[in-house]
């Protein structure tokens, strides 16, 4: 079998500036909240850093169900051309 090759992920540009701005509203409420400056940016940073690798994002979503689709597609052709070789089979067996 092929090995898998992985979908290329295209840019959003969106995405790292949606983080930087959310990034930035929790700073504030933090110091709003009474947080000092230096504190409210080591927690969202700590915040970020440990929620990153556990989140996923919507064009994550999009890369697995469209690999998904694939793979799904791919055996409903093989398991198609196995049903029409079992079809043939058969007929030519009543023959």
């Amino acid at each position: 079998m092929d090995a898998k090759a992985k979908p290329v992920r295209i840019f959003q540009a969106g995405d790292e500036n949606e983080r930087r701005i959310r990034h930035l509203k929790f700073v504030e409420k933090l110091e709003a909240g009474g947080f000092t400056h230096a504190r409210a940016k080591a927690a969202a940073e700590a915040f970020a850093e440990a929620t990153s690798q556990e989140l996923v994002t919507k064009s994550d979503l999009k890369e697995a169900l469209a690999e998904l689709k694939v793979d799904m597609v791919r055996w409903l052709i093989v398991t198609q051309i196995a049903l029409a070789g079992v079809l043939l089979a058969a007929f030519k067996f009543v023959r």
